[in-house]
């Protein structure tokens, strides 16, 4: 694509100016669809704020999301959703485990 470094996987799911825009997309819709689902289950603003910023970075490198500093979303990978959604967000902890299943399941379906 004309880039200088190596283009593997990484570089172009990742790194690559060309999927810039997409990635931006499809961040943008994924902090939509999280949001939506955050605002059904009666989360407070606050309290979605780090998965929201999660999604936001979904497609990017972020060490505060990716355990391992590097995002692997193309391989079908996410970052585990616990640490970014307190304990008391929702009403009780099988709501909770179902709305956080709910979401991996979209940022899954999204990244592939």
């Amino acid at each position: 694509f004309g880039c200088s470094a190596i283009e593997d996987a990484h570089h172009v799911f990742v790194e690559c100016w060309r999927y810039r825009e997409w990635r931006s997309k499809a961040a943008e819709e994924l902090v939509r669809t999280t949001t939506m689902k955050l605002e059904e289950k009666g989360v407070e603003e606050a309290a979605r704020k780090g998965l929201l910023t999660a999604a936001k970075s979904l497609f990017r490198r972020d060490d505060d999301v990716w355990p391992l500093k590097q995002p692997f979303y193309y391989l079908g990978h996410i970052p585990p959703l616990d640490d970014f959604l307190p304990a008391d967000a929702v009403d009780n902890t099988i709501s909770r485990e179902r709305l956080l299943h709910h979401i991996a399941a979209d940022w899954h379906l999204k990244a592939i």
